[in-house]
């Protein structure tokens, strides 16, 4: 796991090669597909971002932390939560990270097909960190990160993830595939972390 830390224009921070064994995630999101249209949900059901009333998520997905009535027995959640553990003893110096610690966390599962998008948004709560998969070789474009107040676009890399205060608004372009097969589409694993005292 590499983090690089930024300060400008606002803290946030990327971590690269998140997971060593991506054997076992695949795995586990091979075995959601399996029920795919009873696994993934529409936006309605995630609690997607509403921006003035409008639903602004297209896209499906299922919250971990909800299915599993122990989230450890989630491959996805259990390395997920020691990955957790380790990232702010690795970046000193960071304006908002330095020293953060997360004691609270819900774990939602995505994926976006061809068309599927996310608006400009904010999420509810202190921290979001987004992680992405595929399937290599890629088989779609687009579903890239970026900060809409700024200019700052993350591509979307396999096992890398962004991690950014949860009030700074963030959109996802949309998927562009050829492919119907579940598997070659963009996953996403999306933390919402808070500290509750």
């Amino acid at each position: 796991m590499n983090v690089h830390s930024y300060n400008e224009p606002f803290p946030y921070l990327i971590v690269e090669d998140v997971f060593d064994d991506l054997d076992s995630i695949w795995s586990e999101i091979e075995y959601y597909c399996k029920s795919y249209d009873y696994f993934f949900l529409d936006p309605v059901k995630t609690r997607s971002a509403t921006v003035e009333g409008e639903i602004v998520k297209q896209n499906s997905g299922n919250w971990l932390t909800s299915i599993w009535k122990n989230p450890e027995l989630s491959t996805i959640c259990r390395s997920s939560n020691s990955m957790l553990e380790t990232f702010p003893s690795q970046c000193p110096g960071n304006k908002f990270f330095d020293g953060f610690h997360c004691n609270r966390m819900t774990v939602l599962l995505s994926h976006y097909k061809n068309g599927d998008h996310y608006k400009a948004h904010r999420d509810v709560g202190l921290v979001t960190g987004c992680l992405w998969l595929y399937k290599e070789p890629k088989k779609f474009t687009g579903g890239d990160f970026s900060f809409s107040d700024y200019d700052v676009t993350i591509p979307c890399v396999n096992n890398s993830m962004v991690i950014f205060p949860s009030s700074f608004r963030h959109e996802v372009s949309p998927v562009e595939m050829t492919s119907d097969n579940h598997l070659d589409g963009r996953f996403t694993v999306s933390y919402f972390m808070n500290h509750a005292s």
